[in-house]
């Protein structure tokens, strides 16, 4: 081989070196653009998931503002719960008076329905003793009556 095709005829650089520098650094050319290509796209997907991010921190806000006043309606309505339980405890004793009484006042007639059977035969048994006493002073004035003209 002659020394003009290992050898430039301008720098004497061998042209094997030489095609080696230029491999080099077409490959750290090519590896710098495979690079800022991965660093483009890697970018772009932080910037995915930094929307994505904000959108799930936005959801949590509006799911701790609805969880709040979830919250506060529960509290209310376990009051109204505490107050309807008070008053339904309070109508189950009324309750059990009303049957009590209801009981006293079943009582009360079956005696007043005995008190007028009993008034109606104490009428009768008046009115008998009226007729009889009747009957008594009218045979007591015909004996009277006798005796005065026996006399």
């Amino acid at each position: 081989m002659s020394e003009s095709t290992t050898t430039t005829k301008n720098s004497g650089t061998p042209v094997v070196i030489t095609i080696i520098i230029v491999a080099v650094l077409a490959i750290s050319i090519a590896a710098n653009v495979f690079y800022l290509v991965k660093n483009r796209r890697v970018k772009n997907e932080i910037g995915d998931l930094k929307i994505v991010n904000d959108n799930l921190k936005t959801e949590i806000v509006q799911l701790n503002e609805q969880n709040q006043i979830l919250t506060d309606t529960l509290t209310i309505k376990n009051k109204d719960i505490s107050q309807k339980e008070v008053v339904i405890s309070r109508l189950n004793e009324e309750n059990a008076t009303l049957q009590v009484l209801r009981v006293q006042v079943e009582e009360i007639q079956k005696i007043s329905a005995e008190f007028n059977l009993q008034n109606e035969q104490l009428k009768k048994i008046q009115e008998k003793m009226k007729q009889t006493i009747l009957d008594k002073q009218d045979k007591n004035k015909k004996l009277k009556d006798n005796l005065t003209k026996t006399k």
